[in-house]
């Protein structure tokens, strides 16, 4: 992908992300919602925080930090590399929408993230440090009116993978 082209797609997908926060929207932010959780993907096992802001009752938009383990063996040597990712994601829920029972949230979205690789003596392998766009699709369960778990598929941005963890919901939080 050329500069130019990446520099456009993170342009639009920055409008897309913010521009509904600007806009006149009658109803304030009244719902916070953070996890916890773990994964797997194809480069290691993440373990990852999350937070989400929704402004309104089908769209969120939330930015998640995780870290990964990934080991790679390279010309008879072991490399342990670590993965830190800082992901922004915009989402649709379809929880208020009354298609799955109360208490189940499907949703889907995009991302835009940051991953950062980092440096290790004597590796003559590829970084993939680096800007990266992709999408989600997930489900949560709320076995409470704050407490529940998720399942979420990620991908294509810098691999494959799943996660799994605890939400909890914070409510009133308006501001």
């Amino acid at each position: 992908m050329s500069t130019m082209n990446a520099k456009h797609i993170i342009f639009i997908f920055l409008i897309l992300t913010f521009q509904p926060s600007f806009s006149q929207n009658p109803k304030p932010i009244d719902k916070f919602q953070s996890s916890i959780g773990y994964g797997v993907t194809g480069y290691g096992n993440l373990v990852f925080l999350g937070s989400s802001y929704f402004f309104d009752d089908i769209r969120s938009l939330g930015l998640d930090f995780s870290r990964r383990n990934y080991a790679e063996a390279l010309n008879g040597k072991m490399f342990n590399h670590e993965i830190y990712g800082l992901t922004s994601r915009l989402d649709i829920h379809l929880e208020k929408t009354n298609i799955f029972p109360k208490g189940i949230d499907v949703y889907f979205g995009i991302n835009l993230g940051f991953y950062y690789w980092n440096k290790l003596e004597n590796y003559d392998g590829q970084f993939y440090s680096g800007f990266n766009i992709g999408a989600q699709v997930g489900g949560a369960y709320f076995f409470s009116n704050k407490m529940g778990i998720k399942f979420e598929l990620l991908g294509p941005n810098d691999c494959l993978g799943a996660k799994i963890g605890l939400i909890y919901k914070l409510t009133n939080c308006s501001f």
